[in-house]
């Protein structure tokens, strides 16, 4: 191993994710709060923080009714350059355990019984090499958390020139409340300072990419838009089916057309996008009776790369015409039916005058969650907007959007991966799209913020979603290395993670501050 990146720190590292994973930080639970204080008493106490001369700050999210705070800490440097290394602290829940559900945080406990087959063959295979632990969050991500801190600490120990800075954030799984919370805050915060920040470095999960040897690191990031559909259709009696519409028949036919499809995915080079799914799909019907339902509606997830959240859009809306199309032809009362319209939210939005759009705001002011609130405000704009049938298509969700490494003044990181490679003799294939929606998308700038189709049509734009503070333009996520995030079997191979990812990790500080 050459250079200055030397030392063992897999103990630490170990030791410091199997104590985040034993405290249960599921999104939207006291977990969260949990979690932040026990990292918080953690760097206190430790002989790096006890010198003094370390900043440590604990940052409220804004209207956030679970109390969650992003804890930080600032090393200060002799330079104006920095770097930051975050990741987030929250996991999703753990009902997919099943019988297990209690070991879920308990990595030690769960990789005996897995090594036992209570997961399988693989994940047996997998326990029983001595490589691999298992446990909620610990590839998603509480390894990366314990790697980056205790990299923050060797790194500041060696009193570099540049100002380092290191970041826990909660509700990445659900709002990324606390990466919008960091960006707000450091933003202010180094410009007062006079810090220009070279870099951020998430610690998220990564590989093995089709379980491949090489470990995958990303110098930029998937985007992803939640696409809704709204149909308001025309209830009859079961009996008489041939005289109303039935919107579940256009809904579950826009699924059909959707879910899985390839006309969705995108190719950039080796690397392709993952196959669109259904997030949700239900009609409107409040309770059983034999009516059919008034409208129904679903969401779609839908990742991208080069295009744009516009692209997409014009895309489904295309989708859901040619699927209107298919459940009229197929209809045995279609030649008596009025067609069904078609139109982007935008289009429906504009046609509403000030005393409707006034009360679709009002009605929709108390509704927490995003995504129902977007919702609910496509289909009170229809309800206003006819009193016949319609689709109305529209973004249910605030956007992630793609930060593309081909953009102009975006630095690669070619030159500093091969300076890692050498330094920890390890083998690095550097990937531009990291394939999982992820903090990162928050922290640098991306064209799509821009985008005048999504702002048109993701109905509550005008409460909250404006442009993000954005930080840096050079981002890459460096992270553990394992499989299963999100189901039973998550795991980590452990030399990787706990030994050659902080050295990773310093090695790339420490090439940025150069």
């Amino acid at each position: 191993m050459g250079g200055s990146i030397v030392g063992n720190h897999f103990e630490r590292v170990r030791k410091l994710a199997v104590r985040l994973t034993e405290i249960s930080s599921v999104n939207g639970t006291s977990g969260e709060r949990d979690i932040v204080a026990f990292l918080d008493e953690h760097v206190r106490v430790s002989n790096t923080f006890g010198r003094g001369d370390i900043k440590l700050f604990s940052i409220p999210c804004i209207d956030d009714s679970v109390g969650r705070s992003v804890l930080v800490a600032h090393r200060p440097g002799r330079s104006n350059q920095g770097v930051l290394l975050f990741g987030h602290t929250d996991t999703v829940g753990t009902s997919d355990y099943g019988p297990l559900e209690a070991l879920a945080c308990r990595s030690q406990e769960l990789t005996r019984k897995v090594a036992d087959g209570a997961l399988g063959a693989d994940a047996q295979a997998r326990a029983r090499s001595g490589r691999w632990l298992f446990g909620r969050g610990l590839l998603d991500m509480k390894a990366g958390v314990a790697a980056t801190l205790v990299a923050f600490q060797a790194i500041a120990e060696s009193q570099p020139d540049g100002h380092l800075l290191w970041a826990a954030t909660p509700d990445e799984e659900v709002g990324s409340r606390g990466v919008h919370a960091l960006t707000s805050w450091l933003s202010a915060y180094l410009e007062s300072a006079g810090v220009t920040l070279r870099a951020a470095i998430n610690a998220d999960f990564t590989g093995p990419v089709d379980r491949a040897v090489d470990w995958p690191w990303y110098q930029g990031s998937i985007g992803k838009v939640l696409l809704g559909v709204h149909v308001q259709g025309w209830p009859s009696h079961v009996g008489e089916p041939d005289v109303g519409l039935d919107p579940n028949a256009v809904v579950s036919e826009v699924t059909r057309r959707i879910v899985y499809s390839k006309d969705y995915q995108e190719t950039v080079g080796d690397e392709c996008t993952p196959m669109p799914v259904s997030l949700r799909q239900r009609d409107d019907k409040p309770f059983y009776d034999v009516q059919t339902a008034l409208s129904a509606g679903a969401f779609y997830n839908v990742l991208y790369m080069r295009d744009g959240p516009g692209d997409l859009f014009e895309r489904f809306r295309r989708t859901v015409r040619s699927a209107v199309g298919d459940v009229y032809e197929r209809h045995p009362g279609k030649n008596a039916l009025p067609p069904t319209a078609v139109v982007s939210f935008d289009e429906v939005w504009a046609g509403l005058d000030q005393g409707q759009r006034a009360e679709i705001l009002w009605r929709t002011t108390t509704i927490a969650d995003d995504r129902e609130r977007a919702r609910s405000m496509a289909a009170q704009a229809a309800m206003f907007w006819t009193s016949g049938m319609v689709a109305v298509v529209y973004f249910a969700n605030g956007l992630i959007p793609a930060v593309r490494t081909g953009e102009a003044g975006r630095p690669d990181w070619e030159h500093i991966v091969n300076a890692v490679r050498r330094d920890l003799g390890t083998s690095i294939t550097l990937r531009h799209y990291y394939p999982y929606i992820s903090d990162l998308s928050f922290v640098a700038s991306s064209a799509d913020w821009d985008d005048v189709v999504f702002r048109g049509n993701y109905p509550i734009y005008r409460a909250h979603n404006g442009t993000q503070s954005m930080l840096t333009d050079n981002i890459a996520m460096i992270g553990p290395w394992g499989i299963g995030a999100h189901r039973a079997d998550e795991s980590i191979e452990m030399e990787r993670t706990f030994h050659m990812l902080p050295l990773a990790l310093q090695a790339a500080c420490q090439q940025i501050l150069k």
